[in-house]
């Protein structure tokens, strides 16, 4: 034991310590010399990449100025190529001469006269008018230089032109989807050869004119894209902008809701600009359907037949930060899909209806069920009503029910009556495979009218104090999902639909309902298509739609 002692006691010393030290000294110095290289070459592999994306970003902005440049050289082309073209060249002048020449009249009436069409589509069938005169001058014209004898001047030709214009509006009926209703007046007094200048001058269109009126068109603002929302993996159910910040709150089938800061979108963004949700809302077990939001609450329905509420983080938070869901209460009282929620911020009420054929009413402040409205409440039978939208009269105690066979009450809550019944009279539902043909989906009230989006593809038009109907539209091509009244424009309102499409219409004149633009940006999945559009009430100049493609878009009037 001695001697193995000594032999330790010889090996380690003060002389192998420093040794080791050294040799561990120049190791360490190794690798960080080592870590100091990779650390700059990975530097320099930043740097590089990062000119490439610069260089990448110049040669893209290049080359849509070119595209712009172009664009601009071929409509200058064209229009060249149509001021030298020797149809709109020929005068009104070498008109008359020529058809004094051949000593016939042409069929020719006047615009005002001819047809009654509506603004859009005049210039179109002008044209059409136009070539088919032309084909006749060129057609006398050429008879005269072969000496063949010409048509009788005695001879009524107005059958044969009428004839003509029939075999060929037949013939393009398959290719032409969109059709103007006209009429023709005044058939039997054909024109003499000194009118019929003045009338081919009418009708004569250049391109310069196809200019001017595009840009009479265009003097109206109208709504295009400027950014879009990714964020979710599922379908957008609904949404809804901040009455007193620039923010906004998704609703999705992927059972979560998302807050959006919007104070960076401005006016020159484009369609492809993508912003990040600021948190995400999570807690419910199935998709979500409906939502309202305030500023410091946000209120969420699901299939989960649970309705959910949270508190809003600010919306300047990090988005990065650890995760909190917010979740300050759970309203359990349905027992079926909750399809509808709307809140009554004055009263501090909140309404929910279901599939569960019930409209319930909760006390926002104690978070507890106020009363439950049935069948029996709203005048119905328990086999037909499915109360499927609701929304608040005015901040009032009433709200307004819509249902699934097509009807919608005014019910007071507190006493539990119908007020005042809105149903469409001429689309009432029978009993057979379309039964629910008429389900009302959505509906918006505003300065005395009530309006309303349905299966059957209409927007019903009703007097909000009478319930009678004053109008129906035809609206879009598929039933209707979200309507929504303008706050910038007194008599407009916003329709969207499962055919992709949003559509502003002017109500000013109820007995002509005018569309007054018409957008599709987005995709359709499962035969879904829009389901929400909503205006902002805090930035004016905004507007908002959400669909089934997973996808918030946003437009400003440019």
């Amino acid at each position: 034991m001695e001697v193995i002692d000594q032999n330790s006691n010889n090996e380690i010393n003060l002389q192998s310590c420093l040794l080791y030290l050294q040799k561990e000294h120049r190791r360490y110095e190794m690798d960080r010399n080592e870590w100091e290289i990779e650390k700059a070459t990975l530097k320099n592999r930043v740097a590089f990449l990062e000119g490439e994306k610069l260089a990448a970003e110049n040669i893209k902005q290049d080359l849509l100025r070119r595209i712009k440049m172009l664009e601009y050289s071929l409509i200058k082309l064209k229009e060249d190529n149509d001021d030298k073209s020797p149809i709109h060249n020929q005068t009104a002048k070498d008109i008359k001469k020529k058809n004094r020449e051949s000593g016939n009249s042409i069929l020719s009436v006047e615009s005002s006269n001819l047809l009654n069409f509506s603004k859009g589509f005049g210039h179109m069938r002008s044209t059409e008018l136009l070539k088919s005169y032309l084909k006749q001058v060129g057609y006398l014209m050429l008879n005269e230089q072969n000496d063949q004898p010409l048509l009788d001047p005695n001879e009524n030709i107005l059958p044969k032109v009428l004839l003509q214009k029939k075999n060929s509006n037949l013939n393009t009926t398959n290719k032409e989807t969109e059709t103007v209703p006209g009429s023709v007046q005044n058939i039997n007094n054909i024109p003499e050869n000194n009118q019929i200048s003045d009338e081919l001058r009418n009708l004569s269109i250049t391109s310069k004119d196809k200019e001017q009126d595009s840009d009479l068109n265009n003097d109206k603002l109208l709504w295009k894209p400027v950014a879009t929302l990714k964020s979710h993996f599922d379908s957008i159910r609904h949404f809804e902008f901040s009455s007193t910040e620039n923010t906004l709150i998704t609703a999705s089938e992927d059972h979560t809701a998302k807050l959006f800061n919007l104070s960076n979108v401005k006016k020159h963004y484009q369609a492809t600009n993508e912003i990040d949700p600021v948190f995400t809302f999570r807690g419910h077990t199935g998709p979500l359907t409906s939502m309202q939001y305030t500023r410091n609450e946000l209120y969420t329905s699901s299939v989960d037949s649970t309705i959910r509420c949270w508190k809003v983080p600010d919306k300047n938070q990090d988005k990065y930060e650890s995760f909190d869901s917010g979740l300050t209460r759970t309203l359990v009282g349905h027992t079926d899909i909750v399809w509808s929620i709307k809140l009554n911020k004055n009263q501090n009420l909140l309404a929910s209806s279901s599939a569960d054929s019930t409209v319930k009413i909760w006390d926002i402040n104690s978070y507890t069920l106020k009363q439950t409205l049935k069948n029996t409440d709203c005048n119905e039978n328990l086999s037909t009503f499915r109360p499927t939208v609701v929304d608040f009269f005015d901040n009032e105690n009433k709200i307004f029910i819509g249902t699934r066979e097509g009807t919608i009450s005014l019910i007071d809550i507190e006493y539990g009556k119908v007020l005042l019944k809105f149903e469409n009279v001429n689309s009432v539902n029978e009993k057979n495979d379309t039964y629910f043909e008429n389900q009302v989906n959505c509906l918006d009230f505003k300065n005395g009218l009530l309006i309303s989006g349905t299966e059957n593809h209409k927007l019903n038009v009703f007097d909000i104090n009478s319930g009678n109907l004053i109008t129906e539209v035809l609206a879009h091509s598929n039933s209707i999902s979200t309507i929504n009244f303008s706050f910038l424009e007194e008599n407009v309102v916003a329709s969207g639909d499962h055919d992709c499409s949003i559509r502003w219409w002017d109500i000013k004149n109820l007995s002509s309902i005018n569309c007054l633009q018409e957008i599709t940006t987005h995709r359709k999945k499962n035969d879904s298509g829009v389901f929400c559009c909503r205006y902002s009430k805090f930035n004016n100049g905004l507007f908002g739609s959400a669909g089934a493609d997973g996808l918030v878009k946003l437009y400003l009037k440019k």
